[in-house]
């Protein structure tokens, strides 16, 4: 009996030391956000909006200006959500938004504006999603 629960506890150490680190990291690696400026969250949204126009500027103090138009391409009003990240002159992201509630009319063109945080960001990636 003893000799049983000698080697059952021997298994238990044996099995518990092979599950420990170190791990590799996951990465998410999400080509669209390191390459467009717009990217859109949901299929259909490619078929009921389009971009009309993108702009950034540096405010006086330093702050990344972003401008974006985009024209609501249905006959019906679209209840959207809009999200700013930045980036830094190495490309990682430094800031970023809330999802900011945006409804557009059948056929409107809405200008969406959003000022990054701090001056870091030299850079943006603007994500378009249907609000939930």
């Amino acid at each position: 009996m003893n000799k049983i629960l000698l080697l059952l506890s021997l298994a238990i150490v044996v099995f518990f030391s092979s599950c420990v680190g170190p791990y590799s990291a996951t990465r998410e690696d999400n080509a669209l956000e390191r390459e467009e400026k717009v990217v859109l969250m949901d299929d259909k949204l490619q078929d009921d909006i389009t971009i009309t126009g993108l702009r950034r500027g540096k405010l006086e103090n330093g702050l990344l200006k972003v401008e974006a138009q985009i024209k609501n391409q249905t006959n019906k009003s679209l209840a959207l959500q809009i999200k700013l990240r930045f980036k830094d002159k190495d490309k990682f992201f430094v800031d970023e938004t809330n999802w900011m509630p945006v409804v557009i009319g059948h056929y409107e063109i809405y200008t969406f504006e959003s000022n990054s945080l701090s001056d870091k960001p030299v850079d943006y990636v603007i994500s378009i999603r249907y609000a939930k």
